[in-house]
Parts: structure tokens; C-alpha cells; sequence
């Protein structure tokens, strides 16, 4: 087996999970280092790191997403396209390619599946996601990872928090736009 990760980025499940973190605006320059160099024990990745959007986000953050280091791919989330995509990929990996793979995504459910098999060859899974309460009260993961915590890891983005926020600048109590932080 390799020492090489691939990391999948389920974009608009990362905009949810950010939103119970209270985080409006991610550094996505900080999230890829963090899921290259510190999720995980590989030195190196299969590929760049793939972040699946929506068509109208991808068009927003494209550049300042591939600049960061990632390959973005637009999907439609229509009857869950982009999870299928993210699983197509998946799925055509081996101990050949990869011991290691990374999924930043708390809807489990979508994955479990192929997370399972590729467990069950011997590659590390670990799941990149938040416990944090949504809106609804709600944990924002899925409850379907309890059933899979044995076999695969679980990273909580709470722990990275900080440095994944941007820092609002606010004025008489009105965001006015994020700063960039060194």
C-alpha cells in the first residue's frame, strides 16, 4: 500500500456544517493545509483535493478555491449528483492509489457504503465533519455514523474553528465584509 490521502470536500455540506460553527465566511487556504498536513497520517496526496460545489458557488469560488490548492468540481445537487460524484471517485480507488481517505462531509449516509469497502481493503477512512448543533437542534452529523465509528475516524472542524474563520469586520453592529488574516 501507498502513503498518499485523498481528501473529497462535500461542498455544500461544508457551507451547512461552517453556518453551526458560526463560521460566515471559510478560509479556504487554511482548510486545505489542515486536511494535507494535519488530518491523517500520509505525507502526500492522490491528486489535488477535491471540493464539490453547486454550478452558482462554484462560479463564485472557483479561483480562490483552485488557487488554494484544490480541484473543484460543479455538480448539481439534484438528487444527490454531487454525492454521487464524490462516490464515483471514491469508488475507483485502491490500496494501490491511496492509504488513506479523507471526506469532509457529515451526511454519512450518502458515503457509507463505499466508505465501508474501502475500509474493509484496508484503507484508513476519516470523516471530517461537525457534532455541533444546527439551527433545528439538530446534531450536524449523521446519525448513521455512530453505527461505522469503529472502523472509521472521526475529526471534529470544531477543533479548527478558529482557523478557519475569517474575521468579521463589523461597524455600528452591521458586517461590513471579512479581513484576511495572515
Amino acid at each position: 500500500m501507498v502513503d498518499a490521502k485523498a481528501i473529497f470536500v462535500d461542498g455544500p455540506n461544508a457551507y451547512h456544517m461552517g453556518r453551526a460553527l458560526g463560521i460566515l465566511e471559510l478560509r479556504y487556504a487554511s482548510l486545505f493545509r489542515i486536511l494535507t498536513r494535519e488530518v491523517g497520517n500520509s505525507s502526500s496526496c492522490f491528486g489535488k483535493p477535491v471540493y464539490v460545489l453547486t454550478p452558482e458557488q462554484a462560479a463564485r469560488k472557483k479561483e480562490v478555491l483552485e488557487r488554494s490548492g484544490f480541484e473543484v468540481v460543479a455538480m448539481s445537487t439534484e438528487n444527490g449528483k454531487d454525492d454521487a460524484e464524490i462516490v464515483r471517485r471514491i469508488n475507483t480507488l485502491t490500496t494501490d492509489d491511496v492509504s488513506e481517505i479523507i471526506l469532509v462531509s457529515a451526511n454519512f449516509k450518502d458515503f457509507q457504503e463505499c466508505l465501508q469497502a474501502k475500509s474493509d481493503l484496508g484503507i484508513r477512512v476519516i470523516i471530517v465533519a461537525t457534532k455541533t448543533f444546527n439551527e433545528e437542534g439538530r446534531s450536524m452529523l449523521s446519525v448513521d455514523f455512530d453505527e461505522m465509528r469503529g472502523e472509521m475516524e472521526f475529526v471534529d472542524l470544531e477543533m479548527f474553528k478558529t482557523r478557519l474563520t475569517r474575521t468579521p469586520l463589523i461597524k455600528n453592529n452591521h458586517l461590513i465584509r471579512t479581513t484576511r488574516r495572515p
